[in-house]
């Protein structure tokens, strides 16, 4: 008699944890969950007490287990051809569409998966019903855990023969294959006519490997190991996206949710938009001063957000990658911001800037019809990055214009009330002999007074960054729209 608690555990898994449809390799066709169930159901029937007691492991902890080990399955990893790939419908029919260019590669997937000890494998090309926008939309949403729950990925790397083609291959410039990478807890990499790049039965355990790997991606070893999804090192993750490429400019949003572990609603046809909610669903969950470090156009939607992934190397070479002094630095210096209507709100320490003016200042950016003069701090003792100067957005001259840098990363100093001051402020302290990281600023009013005038971002390409020398420096603390 079988183990209720197996059964629930095995029914829970294959509905909530496998694909809608998988291709059952002894008999090369696709089947559905059901399906599965039935295939698997007298595997799951021969798991005794026995076997769960003989697990050093909690109960529930052996039984998932043990449900895993029963029903191993294998994903693929690859880039899709022009044309020729089989899709859900052909692998659908009685016939299997062995003319197809994409066939063959299918074929040595599955075999490869066989040597595996997997009944089961998957690939994006035949095993999601594309009519359905609800398995789409499934799949897409789920396919970050299908590759972290696999038996093994297996990745088709079609131009490469040896690990010193990895900076010409495609597969490393693709947006789906950055999950496909990092999800996987066991990897296996082919190349041209199916050759294995090493002998380990798990790639992600060849040192070699990894370190042509880490080389190509600019990502830790550690990271390609034992990867955690979530919202922290939001800008490491978006720097290792910044250089991939999708079909489809929603995908480039679609292809991070499992890596942020967030979900949204898929809609194909939004454009820009995508990555624009991307965003504002990762900075709802995220409090890392390191998520504002980007430079070059700005959401369409709104200032406070970048357009794309590449705004993240738009970045000084202070900030790519952070060392590990950095990190520990962003991980304490947490700041408040939100979405709101008005936009992302955030506090920030305001550097007041000022225009160097003068026959022999040279003209640092044009921007539209306009030329802007350089900025520099109106402080001495902070130095102001000349990045700054480069801005992106097109400005009408103003009469009266006020610039500042609002520094995201400052020491947050709350003054309790004394005898000198009857309310408690807030100010953002600068320290001696450090690098700052801000948004350019810019307010303008003809009339000089600039009563109830907000501060807008102006796009730069580059990075803002603020030295501070000699003395630590406080300074106001703003609240700002972006």
């Amino acid at each position: 008699m079988a183990v209720h608690d197996v059964v629930q555990a095995f029914i829970r898994y294959v509905y909530n944890d496998m694909p809608a449809h998988i291709l059952y390799l002894p008999e090369q066709r696709l089947i559905g969950r059901e399906e599965l169930k039935e295939i698997f159901w007298d595997d799951i029937e021969s798991i005794t007490e026995d076997e769960i007691e003989n697990r050093d492991r909690s109960r529930q902890s052996k039984i998932d287990h043990l449900v895993w080990e029963m029903v191993p399955y294998a994903m693929f990893s690859h880039r899709w051809l022009h044309r020729g790939e089989p899709t859900f419908q052909d692998m659908s029919g009685p016939e299997r569409p062995r003319g197809l260019a994409g066939y063959n590669k299918l074929s040595k997937f599955c075999e490869k998966a066989q040597e595996y000890g997997c009944r089961l494998a998957w690939s994006d090309t035949c095993c999601i019903d594309k009519t359905s926008s609800a398995e789409l939309e499934e799949a897409i949403r789920s396919m970050f855990r299908w590759y972290r729950n696999s038996r093994i990925c297996i990745a088709y790397l079609a131009e490469s023969q040896t690990l010193a083609d990895f900076g010409h291959e495609v597969w490393f410039r693709r947006g789906w294959t950055l999950q496909e990478l990092l999800a996987p807890r066991r990897m296996k990499f082919y190349g041209k006519e199916w050759i294995p790049f090493g002998v380990y039965r798990n790639d992600k355990e060849d040192d070699e490997i990894l370190r042509s790997l880490a080389e190509v991606t600019e990502i830790p070893r550690r990271e390609l190991t034992f990867f955690l999804p979530g919202t922290r090192a939001i800008r490491d993750k978006m720097l290792w996206a910044s250089t991939r490429e999708t079909t489809r400019i929603e995908d480039t949003a679609y292809s991070l949710m499992g890596i942020f572990e967030i979900t949204m609603p898929v809609a194909y046809g939004e454009g820009a938009w995508a990555f624009h909610r991307l965003m504002e669903t990762i900075i709802q969950r995220c409090d890392e001063w390191t998520i504002l470090a980007w430079a070059g156009p700005s959401s369409w939607y709104n200032k406070g957000i970048p357009r794309a992934p590449s705004c993240y190397r738009a970045g000084d070479p202070k900030l790519a990658p952070l060392t590990t002094a950095q990190r520990q630095g962003a991980e304490r210096d947490r700041l408040s911001f939100e979405m709101t209507q008005r936009g992302l709100k955030l506090k920030v320490a305001v550097v007041e800037l000022e225009e160097m003016r003068g026959e022999d200042d040279l003209r640092i950016a044009e921007t539209g019809d306009y030329w802007h003069p350089p900025l520099r701090a109106r402080d001495p003792n902070l130095i102001l990055s000349e990045v700054a100067a480069y801005v992106l957005s097109s400005i009408a001259p103003a009469k009266e214009v006020l610039w500042a840098v609002g520094v995201v990363n400052y020491r947050h100093l709350k003054n309790s009330p004394s005898m000198w001051r009857r309310v408690s402020t807030e100010e953002g302290v600068l320290d001696a002999e450090r690098d700052f990281v801000g948004f350019l600023l810019r307010k303008s009013d003809r009339s000089g007074q600039f009563t109830g005038v907000n501060w807008t971002k102006v796009d730069t390409e580059k990075v803002v960054m603020i030295r501070c020398n000699r003395r630590k420096i406080r300074k106001p603390l703003e609240t700002v729209w972006l």
